[in-house]
């Protein structure tokens, strides 16, 4: 099977490697090498990048030089192919099939353990105190909020948690405190997991001004970015935390899921 690899990150950047080594015949376009596009018309399978977009406009490419435009990319792709990528940002036009790799749990699974152990890495490189002791909240207690949790409070953090939900409040009583968002002035580090707005005008003028506001859900976020960088001097946005905290650990688990799916779909 030949394979068209476009745009990403170091995790793409393996996933040829790892599918190269397993037999299969890859393509690669805006990951550092091929500066001429190819011709999609060409490929039946087609990996894009996680996330897929950082603007809502562009593929996610860094390590290409020029911007991939979302709509020309969709309106080239044949309706034959299939294309496995992230999530693909409502109001574009795809013809062909999108498998969503963000909304596979089997990856999603795979990728907690180096979610989180990135999340504490960014941590570390960002504050000058000891995460023992410190006050955290966690906003989101979905899976990678409990990860997140669960090492924070191993390392001897003070860890509260914010969550809607009514199921998770007997879990999140038993283990660390349960908050609202209305006050975020005790807390000197939160960690955002909620891949919607909940940091805006309503909360974010309590936070401290020295603390630490760690965006690590999927685009658009959890922060309203324009108000924060008014009213909040430390916010850090970060996407794609498995593609930087273990790259190849991911490309092995994204070549398993892809190449069962073409084997099946063959």
């Amino acid at each position: 099977m030949n394979i068209l690899i476009i745009g990403g990150d170091q995790r793409n950047v393996h996933l040829q490697t790892v599918l190269t080594q397993a037999g299969h015949t890859v393509t690669d376009f805006a990951l550092g090498g091929k500066a001429v596009s190819p011709d999609y018309r060409q490929f039946r399978w087609i990996v894009g990048p996680i996330p897929f977009t950082d603007d809502g406009r562009h593929l996610h490419a860094p390590l290409h030089r020029e911007k991939i435009a979302i709509a020309d990319f969709l309106e080239s792709l044949p309706e034959t192919a299939t294309l496995f990528a992230g999530t693909i940002p409502a109001g574009f036009a795809i013809h062909c099939r999108h498998v969503d790799l963000t909304h596979n749990t089997d990856l999603y699974n795979r990728n907690l353990v180096p979610t989180a152990e990135g999340v504490i890495q960014i941590l570390l490189n960002q504050i000058d105190f000891t995460l023992a002791g410190s006050s955290i909240l966690v906003a989101g207690y979905g899976k990678v909020g409990k990860t997140v949790a669960r090492l924070l409070a191993a390392l001897g953090a003070n860890v509260s948690i914010y969550s809607t939900a009514p199921l998770e409040q007997n879990e999140i009583s038993a283990c660390y405190t349960s908050v609202s968002l209305g006050d975020l002035s005790p807390f000197q580090i939160v960690v955002n997991t909620i891949p919607a707005v909940v940091f805006d005008a309503r909360n974010l003028s309590t936070l401290q001004k020295e603390a630490l506001l760690l965006d690590v859900a999927s685009f658009p976020g959890g922060v309203d970015a324009k108000l924060a960088a008014k009213t909040c001097s430390r916010l850090v946005r970060a996407y794609g935390i498995p593609g930087k905290k273990a790259p190849r650990t991911v490309a092995e688990s994204m070549r398993d899921i892809i190449v069962e799916y073409i084997e099946t779909e063959r």
